[in-house]
């Protein structure tokens, strides 16, 4: 018997460490059933992707998105047209503002 979430696909953003809501939501949208893409930001991708592994399943590599930023913002719809092409059934925006010294060199 499959989840709640069963067949969808749902976009998380603000997945930083382990501990994060993002990425427990992420973990319970799979146990769900969903198929989950995320985002991070550009910088920290290969951290995010290190994090993202420990996830019940496996998802593909963060999409870089700095909400600030008009050009990545733009380039989302395309990126989430390529990953998703049915489209996305849900998104979970959980990205907070921290200062650069406490998310670690």
């Amino acid at each position: 018997m499959g989840g709640l979430l069963e067949g969808k696909t749902i976009l998380v953003t603000g997945i930083i460490t382990d501990s994060s809501i993002a990425f427990h939501a992420a973990a319970i949208a799979q146990e769900q059933g969903a198929r989950v893409l995320i985002t991070g930001i550009p910088d920290r991708l290969r951290l995010i992707d290190r994090i993202a592994k420990r996830l019940p399943q496996e998802v593909p590599p963060a999409i870089g998105l700095d909400v600030t930023n008009e050009e990545d913002l733009a380039a989302l719809t395309e990126k989430l047209r390529e990953l998703a092409p049915e489209g996305i059934d849900g998104a979970l925006h959980s990205i907070a503002f921290a200062p650069r010294s406490i998310m670690g060199p």
